[in-house]
């Protein structure tokens, strides 16, 4: 699943898109030094989840890859 949420937010052109990818798995200090937030940030259903944010707000996170595209172009 995560495989398939990394190739459809691949798949379309969305202008100042930035996409952080975080592992649930294993520690990712990297990412947690260089995004502090992402450090609350929970996996839903033990699935690859989408936190589309902008402007310090978060929308509710999705597992469904195409929920996020449409989150994404609702920006």
């Amino acid at each position: 699943d995560t495989a398939k949420m990394l190739q459809t937010v691949r798949s379309k052109f969305i202008p100042r898109k930035v996409v952080l990818f975080r592992s649930l798995v294993e520690e990712s200090p990297e990412i947690t030094d260089l995004a502090k937030f992402t450090r609350d940030l929970k996996g839903k259903e033990g699935k690859a989840t989408a936190f589309v944010c902008r402007d310090y707000v978060c929308k509710t996170p999705t597992t469904d890859a195409y929920a996020m595209l449409e989150l994404l172009d609702g920006q």
